[in-house]
């Protein structure tokens, strides 16, 4: 899986898969104007032959341009560990080195108890000079531990704004307590006024006083990535469980691995659990399908990307203007029926009713009787 931010747009690029002789991949390239970028998400099966998934790689390779930056990434199963040990393997680093293909990470990806290798890699080709910034993320998304690349390539790039939201605190709560009292008072010692114009002045100055109370300001980042359904102690125990993999890594003995395996074990149902409850709660209240699909949206984040058509070619017209678009997709999908059912052929102008079986000739009439015309 490759993920794109959305600040690349999807005509800058473009995603092509291979899936044979043992190898799953993914390819995308980037088109920018200062960055040209190829990038390779592979997957060796771990017994297929190593030599056919050599030259499968050459030739995914071959055909890159010198203006491109070349990253592979991915699961090989070719331990790099074993490079003075194993020939194959040898081999197999050698042969990417002559083709200006460098392998990155040298730390362990998968520690066992009794084990460590290196088979999860990053390859870089390049032509041009460049400052990367690579290595190991010692969380434990599965068996294997992270590893990552980060290039220095000159490009700023555009970060998302993040959302106003109203800062609500003790003291800010207790601030506009006491503007509300003083509204109050304000409002109902006034006896100029009818009381239509005191109401409207009261809401004015409630508004007026929930500004001053709650200023907007900026979300944080650290609190824009948080989880609702992530609660205080679910970062305590995530904290814990890291800690707990860094001490088994560094001392390898049964009972730290013991420990920390309890321990994530105990975590991941704790969030699932969470999570759980989180959503039956979220769902719980009877809700209009608007509110309903609000919610929805909100949950699985398809209300964050706006996709608005601009413009529409229908029979070599193009449509830009707002109603025009929406007027015509609305004569599209209302009679898409029709339009399907109008394209197919009935060549021997069969019919529905011939398919039914033979009308009844007589009809059936029921009516109630009494227990004594049963019994006659």
């Amino acid at each position: 899986m490759i993920l794109i931010t959305k600040n690349i747009s999807s005509q800058s690029y473009i995603v092509n898969k291979k899936s044979e002789n043992g190898l799953d991949c993914m390819t995308i390239q980037l088109n920018e104007q200062k960055l040209k970028l190829k990038l390779i998400a592979i997957y060796r099966h771990p017994h297929k032959c190593i030599s056919d998934f050599q030259n499968k790689l050459k030739e995914i390779l071959s055909d890159v341009n010198k203006e491109y930056m070349t990253i592979i990434a991915g699961d090989t199963n070719i331990d790099f560990i074993k490079y003075n040990d194993d020939s194959r393997t040898k081999n197999y680093f050698d042969s990417l080195t002559k083709n200006k293909i460098y392998q990155l990470i040298n730390s362990p990806t998968r520690i066992t108890n009794s084990s460590q290798s290196i088979i999860d890699h990053i390859y870089l080709q390049t032509f041009k000079k460049i400052s990367i910034y690579k290595g190991i993320i010692l969380e434990g998304f599965s068996d294997h531990l992270g590893t990552f690349i980060k290039l220095k390539h000159g490009i700023r790039t555009v970060k998302n704004e993040r959302p106003k939201i109203h800062l609500i605190n003790k003291n800010n709560v207790q601030k506009f307590k006491s503007m509300i009292e003083k509204i109050a008072k304000q409002v109902t010692q006034d006896t100029t006024n009818d009381s239509n114009s005191l109401w409207n002045l009261f809401i004015l100055q409630t508004k007026s006083a929930f500004k001053n109370s709650f200023p907007l300001v900026t979300l944080s980042r650290k609190k824009e990535k948080n989880k609702p359904w992530f609660t205080e102690a679910l970062k305590k125990s995530l904290s814990k469980k890291n800690k707990l993999l860094h001490k088994w890594l560094k001392h390898k003995t049964p009972i730290n691995e013991q420990k920390y395996k309890k321990h994530r074990n105990r975590h991941n149902n704790n969030i699932n659990l969470a999570k759980e409850n989180y959503e039956k709660k979220f769902f719980a209240d009877d809700t209009t399908n608007k509110i309903l699909w609000a919610k929805i949206c909100n949950l699985s984040s398809l209300n964050k990307n706006n996709n608005n058509v601009e413009k529409l070619k229908i029979k070599n017209k193009l449509i830009t203007q707002n109603q025009e678009i929406a007027n015509e997709m609305n004569k599209y999908f209302a009679n898409i029926g029709q339009n399907l059912s109008n394209k197919i052929i009935n060549e021997n102008d069969e019919t529905v009713m011939q398919y039914m079986p033979p009308k009844l000739d007589r009809d059936i009439h029921l009516v109630p009787v009494t227990t004594d015309q049963i019994k006659k």
